[in-house]
């Protein structure tokens, strides 16, 4: 799951397409829709470089619903996301970002021990 707007240079669909179409764009909630919706996903995706970023709430909601996180690393996010609960990618690195989806797609047990790290 990624949410959230896009920059100018990225179109959901070429999100999508790096993610061999495991992954999908469910736009821009309302906060009071991220938990429920949460229970939905697998994952969050969350590819971050907004400049006034710092513990970014989605990330500790992702955690509460035992999701595996992967993220940028990125201003203050690196003080909660770590290889025991999610994975941290360069900014603006979408071959990174597609290389380390299909990693945890492709791994159970990756994906396993981080659901169990976020909890």
């Amino acid at each position: 799951m990624c949410l959230g707007h896009w920059s100018k240079e990225y179109a959901s669909v070429l999100f999508e397409s790096l993610g061999d179409a495991r992954l999908a764009y469910r736009g821009v909630l309302d906060n009071a829709e991220v938990g429920e919706r949460l229970w939905e996903y697998d994952a969050l995706v969350l590819p971050t470089r907004w400049p006034g970023e710092g513990y970014p709430a989605v990330i500790l909601e992702a955690f509460a619903h035992g999701l595996p996180v992967i993220t940028t690393r990125w201003q203050s996010i690196p003080d909660i996301v770590d290889d025991g609960c999610g994975i941290l990618v360069e900014p603006e690195d979408a071959s990174q970002f597609a290389s380390m989806l299909n990693r945890l797609h492709r791994n159970p047990e990756l994906y396993a021990r981080l659901q169990q790290g976020g909890s």
